[in-house]
């Protein structure tokens, strides 16, 4: 077959383009897919990567605040204890009259003590004090109760009943 040099440069011209076209269907068009499925991939694992993070976080902190918990509850020093020093430490202590501490269980794994205390002619500065100790102590200690009445000998001195909860394994 003879052709001439036009034809055979549309032949060329031909076989380029078809060449062009196939290449850019099977090689070029999937690549280019598979690189947009990449893309949207990596911005799915990124984000869950991020919320992975953030619920370790979580857990860290879970963790920390469980064995924060644990250390408290495994404080051997009971409520009375923490009672007497604190309250010689705001000079209440010779005002106490009464002390009485119950114990119970509470799901069955941790001991509740409740600890009631009267107190009689207490300065509302000194009690505040105290009560501010106590529930800062190294102890699980909750105030369930507070009673404050005036006493009739003086207007700035307060008879008072407290009930503390505290925990222990």
């Amino acid at each position: 077959m003879n052709l001439s040099k036009r034809e055979k440069l549309l032949l060329q011209i031909l076989i380029a383009v078809s060449a062009g076209a196939l290449l850019f269907l099977f090689v070029i068009s999937p690549l280019i897919n598979k690189s947009s499925s990449i893309g949207n991939e990596l911005q799915e694992s990124r984000a869950n990567l991020q919320k992975l993070q953030q619920i370790y976080d979580q857990y860290r902190e879970y963790k920390s605040k469980k064995n924060h918990i644990n250390r408290l509850l495994d404080n051997k020093k009971s409520v009375s204890a923490f009672i007497e020093q604190f309250a010689k430490e705001t000079n209440i202590l010779n005002n106490r009259t009464r002390t009485r501490e119950r114990s119970g269980r509470v799901q069955g794994r941790f001991d509740k003590i409740t600890t009631t205390i009267r107190f009689e002619s207490v300065g509302a500065k000194s009690l505040f004090n105290f009560l501010h100790k106590m529930e800062n102590a190294n102890k699980i200690i909750k105030v369930s109760y507070l009673r404050m009445r005036r006493t009739l000998k003086d207007s700035k001195l307060y008879d008072v009943n407290i009930t503390f909860e505290s925990y222990k394994k």
